[in-house]
């Protein structure tokens, strides 16, 4: 039996920065939802591929939109301009390092996203 909903968040990834490391989880839907409401065009980059987003596009088009989901994943939000700081190598890993721990299987997401598409099309028809 399990003692809490924490007991079963995975773990937060760790990533060097040089001079010390960095604890990053996955985004919570609260964290989606307020990123996609600011961010809603760079936000679709990552469901733009049929694989894997383009990471590297992502960090050089929408280093603000970066910078906030780095900052989320640290649960350091008051220190998202100096997220900015960081070089950009070591955004483009600390990205890739929070998409693997938000997103584990890709496929299902895009599956479940293209599923409530075809129903919010379905009530926007009716009469």
């Amino acid at each position: 039996m399990v003692a809490s909903i924490r007991d079963l968040l995975p773990p937060p990834v760790e990533i060097n920065l040089g001079r010390g490391t960095l604890l990053l989880r996955g985004l919570s839907l609260e964290d989606v939802v307020s990123l996609i409401t600011k961010h809603k065009e760079a936000f679709s980059l990552f469901f733009a591929n049929e694989g894997d987003p383009d990471m590297s596009a992502i960090v050089a088009t929408a280093p603000d939109m970066v910078a906030e989901i780095i900052a989320k994943a640290a649960n350091m939000e008051d220190q998202k301009e100096d997220v900015k700081l960081i070089p950009a190598a070591l955004q483009l890993v600390a990205l890739t390092a929070v998409w693997e721990a938000s997103v584990p299987d890709p496929l299902a997401v895009r599956k479940a996203i293209e599923r409530l598409q075809g129903e919010v099309s379905k009530l926007k028809k009716a009469p």
